[in-house]
């Protein structure tokens, strides 16, 4: 046995031989002086647990006092066994009691420890994202202050579906639509029902693939960084005249079901699925209200879900030309008003940026310190990735511009950062295409 505290070492040799540590003046002196942790609750033991190997030794050996050798108890635990569990997952215990008093209480997951409680009820988060779909194992056990133990375990299996009910009403004629990706699917593939002819009258979200309604959505489940999944739908009614206005709201969504790492964009097009009017991060706008007018098709609309911890600019660099993204809170370090038809933007702490090219008259006027959201098409110029057919939506003005990153000349450009970047030739260090630098010989 070893470790890195000798206070908290001693302890747990005091409990293997069952001695109280508290009578033990050594150990008593170490905790008074403060020379390590002598408290169980708060020193983990890693491998074979102290009850497993314990060996009592004879009672009242140089004065030592026994502890006293009875398990506490476990009564139950959720999630039940056979459990089918996903997103953030609450283990709870219960009926939890002891002779003298339980201390804490350790999660294990795959026989691995997960987390450790040490204020009853003793109840845990599973964050079941990091974890494969498929079958696992929960083991909680709780102790006493001598580490006497009692345990139970679940077997769980973990699916990582998810839904996305979009509600335009709660009754008809208003129908809304439910997206997601199921796992569990025959076929291996995410399979949700949409309605594709409500009935009427009515004002629906109406689900179309190749511009046509479709009843089943088919996508390969999300799993590499940079997949995307994207539905088409049509906002449509047969009322005559139709609403002027439309309500549409996500909000009873449950996101802690959802992996974390997904971006999820609501993309309006107007009436022509090549233009883009605006951009929503659904998860941050909860609803909507759309001014609509007519009857018939009202507006179109898409949902797209990204895998990966996108966000940062460098993670939409590792993504290929033609690839549609959408930048949010970027702050401009070179505007239009500088450069023709070119901006720059980097992130707020500076340390990666990208070029924004447009056509004459397409952006409105961009300058330094302005925030900004970008949505547009991943391209390559000249060698250096930049967005073309941009929307710059300006939501800020007067940010602080981050400082320019110093390096040796050697480093400008930097090395290559993933198969679309090339980075400059016998370049070094980070890739630094689109962000501000100063450099000095070397």
């Amino acid at each position: 046995m070893a470790g890195r505290d000798a206070a908290a070492v001693d302890t747990i040799q005091a409990l293997m031989m069952a001695y109280n540590p508290d009578a033990i003046p050594t150990i008593t002196f170490a905790r008074q002086v403060g020379f390590g942790q002598t408290d169980p609750r708060y020193i983990t033991v890693i491998g074979k647990s102290v009850d497993e190997v314990r060996n009592p030794f004879p009672e009242g050996y140089a004065g030592a006092v026994r502890v006293e050798l009875t398990d506490p108890v476990i009564g139950d635990m959720t999630p039940a066994n056979g459990s089918t569990v996903s997103g953030i997952v609450s283990i709870t215990t219960s009926s939890v009691s002891d002779n003298v008093g339980v201390i804490k209480a350790e999660l294990y997951v795959d026989n691995q420890l997960y987390a450790i409680d040490t204020q009853a009820p003793y109840t845990f988060a599973w964050d079941t994202n990091a974890y494969g779909a498929g079958p696992h194992s929960l083991k909680v056990k709780v102790y006493d202050a001598a580490l006497n133990e009692a345990s139970l375990v679940r077997n769980v299996t973990v699916d990582h579906a998810w839904s996305l009910n979009i509600k335009l009403g709660e009754e008809p004629p208003y129908y809304g639509l439910t997206l997601g990706c199921r796992t569990d699917a025959t076929d291996g593939i995410d399979a949700y029902d949409v309605p594709s002819t409500p009935s009427s009258p009515y004002v629906a979200l109406v689900s179309m693939l190749d511009s046509l309604p479709y009843s089943t959505d088919y996508r390969a489940p999300l799993s590499p960084m940079g997949e995307t999944k994207e539905w088409q739908i049509v906002l449509k009614t047969d009322i005559i005249p139709g609403p002027s206005t439309v309500s549409l709201s996500w909000a009873d969504t449950s996101w802690s079901q959802i992996p974390s790492a997904l971006e999820f964009q609501l993309i309006d097009h107007g009436l022509s699925w090549t233009d883009i009017v605006a951009v929503y991060n659904m998860k941050s706008t909860m609803a909507l209200t759309i001014a609509t007018e007519g009857t018939g098709t009202l507006r179109h609309l898409s949902v797209r879900v990204r895998t990966g911890s996108l966000g940062r600019i460098n993670h939409y660099k590792f993504l290929p030309n033609a690839e549609e993204v959408y930048l949010a809170r970027k702050v401009v370090i070179a505007g239009n008003d500088q450069l023709a038809n070119t901006i720059y933007v980097s992130e707020l702490d500076g340390s990666e940026g990208i070029r924004i090219s447009h056509s004459a008259g397409a952006v409105p006027t961009v300058r330094e310190g302005d925030l900004v959201n970008v949505y547009g098409t991943l391209s390559t110029i000249n060698g250096e990735r930049a967005i073309i057919s941009p929307t710059v939506e300006v939501i800020g003005t007067g940010c602080a511009v981050p400082k320019p990153k110093s390096m040796p000349n050697r480093n400008v450009g930097g090395e290559p950062l993933g198969s679309y970047v090339a980075g400059v030739l016998g370049g070094s260090g980070p890739n630094n295409l689109g962000m501000l630098i100063t450099t000095w010989d070397g």
